[in-house]
């Protein structure tokens, strides 16, 4: 059975594309006047992401019926783009990029109805490495709202999240800002949406980064997107306090931990129930309670894996902090897996969904396939620098 869309949610999802294709190459706009002074023509079709029908293109994605009907699995096409969607069972246009051009399309058409111009818009499409000493020359990745980057320690996972945080904030560059000989060089540039298309360059040699915007020198990248970035390797604890050491693997002020603690407990399908700051900082600890159970203790009391899902949930809060008023980007590192795969699959759908407006990168050690990865962009790393090579279904 086809689970098609009603006439009102086409027009929904018509409606929330400003009835444009929602390529973002395309843009074709798909209704105007008809036959008489009283009609009007459309080629536009309400597309569905996950197939209507079992055997569909790109899957069902384990969506029930009524959530294959919604208007979040919809996206507003040309009809020629829709055709092409549909073609070799949709394996060139995965959920996760439609998905995103979905987000783009809906933000442009936000953009053009405020007569201020103002959005808050940014979406990483794709990277390609253009020379470095990690990746092979010419690889290339695809982002989606969330994307898995797979790979053993060693396979350059850190290094590809410190350049894209480095593309909108230098001091994620150090390293690689540091004295290094003219042979030891990374040249690579990142497609965006703001919503419009642009290309940002980076080449880091000699103690130098340099920016360029649709191939013109910048001094820096213009596009105001924020970055969380947690890393394991920040964790260590030095008889700090809590805030402190939690801050420092956010690469955050200690004052912005405290001031998101308040928002956990409300992480959609997250575990913390209650979370407090108790002491000034410099001398605080971070108390927390886990769903079903009444303890409540000291993050550094819980066990590994329960205080990693906290540290990400505190992560989660703070890009969404920044996401009301900024294009917000979250990244996460692990040089191990912290998690199981009902946790990790839990994040996953969770950070899916329309309240987390930002994209997310999740870096990750384990090879484990017992994750769903609905919606996902999976990335694997192979091998091991110079010679990494990117794997991309």
């Amino acid at each position: 059975m086809r689970e098609d869309f009603s006439a009102a949610t086409k027009e929904t999802i018509a409606g929330r594309a400003g009835y444009q294709c929602s390529v973002p190459y395309c843009r074709r706009t798909t209704i105007g006047p008809g036959a008489s002074a009283a009609e009007t023509a459309s080629v536009g079709v309400a597309a569905h992401i996950y197939g209507a029908s079992p055997g569909g293109p790109r899957g069902s994605g384990q969506l029930a019926s009524e959530e294959l009907r919604h208007p979040s699995n919809g996206i507003w096409l040309c009809a020629d783009h829709a055709r092409l969607v549909d073609t070799n069972e949709g394996k060139a246009f995965p959920p996760s990029l439609l998905i995103s051009w979905k987000g783009l399309a809906e933000a442009a058409a936000t953009a053009g109805r405020d007569r201020s111009g103002h959005h808050s818009f940014c979406w990483l499409h794709r990277m390609k490495i253009l020379d470095s000493t990690v990746l092979v020359a010419g690889s290339e990745l695809r982002f989606g709202k969330v994307t898995l980057l797979r790979g053993a320690n060693g396979t350059g996972k850190t290094s590809l999240l410190q350049w894209i945080a480095g593309t909108f904030d230098s001091t994620h560059l150090a390293k690689w800002m540091s004295a290094r000989s003219d042979r030891d060089h990374v040249v690579f540039d990142l497609e965006v949406f703001v919503p419009e298309q642009q290309r940002i360059a980076v080449r880091l040699q000699a103690e130098r980064a340099e920016y360029f915007l649709d191939a013109v020198p910048v001094a820096a990248t213009p596009i105001p997107m924020a970055v969380v970035f947690l890393s394991s390797e920040r964790m260590e604890r030095n008889d700090e306090d809590d805030v402190t050491v939690v801050a420092r693997a956010l690469n955050v002020a200690p004052l912005r931990v405290a001031n998101v603690v308040h928002n956990l407990g409300v992480v959609v399908d997250g575990y913390v129930a209650k979370a407090q700051c108790l002491g000034p900082i410099g001398q605080s600890r971070l108390m927390l309670s886990l769903r079903g159970s009444s303890r409540f203790a000291s993050i550094f009391g819980h066990s590994a894996g329960e205080r990693e899902c906290a540290l990400i949930e505190i992560a989660m809060a703070l890009a969404e902090s920044y996401s009301r008023h900024s294009p917000t980007l979250l990244l996460i590192d692990y040089g191990r897996a912290p998690l199981d795969d009902e946790r990790l699959d839990r994040y996953a759908n969770a950070l899916q969904d329309d309240r987390y407006p930002f994209q997310t990168i999740f870096a990750w050690a384990d090879q484990t396939d017992g994750v769903k990865w609905s919606g996902w962009e999976s990335i694997s790393l192979c091998g091991y620098p110079p010679d990494t090579r990117v794997s991309q279904d």
